[in-house]
């Protein structure tokens, strides 16, 4: 069951979209955003941001997730898709 996708638009190039559902659990969005910031792929480790399979604690990205968020996060600033206010 889904509780959460990153949908790339076909109608609309190079629009994408994070799509959560009604009865996703608090970490849903995170993953979701994960994905929209430029991590594609999901973890096989246990209480990272992308894996499927919760840890003790807080969810966490690795250093090389951690460098494509930032990448991602300044590409879209410079392009204007997301504004700092």
């Amino acid at each position: 069951m889904r509780r959460g996708v990153h949908w790339h638009s076909q109608l609309h190039e190079g629009r994408h979209f994070v799509i959560i559902s009604s009865i996703a659990g608090p970490n849903v969005l995170a993953h979701e955003l994960g994905h929209y910031l430029g991590n594609p792929a999901h973890s096989d480790v246990a209480g990272n941001l992308m894996s499927y399979t919760p840890g003790e604690g807080l969810p966490v990205l690795d250093e090389k997730q951690q460098k494509r968020l930032g990448r991602s996060i300044r590409s879209y600033l410079k392009s204007g898709e997301i504004r700092a206010n």
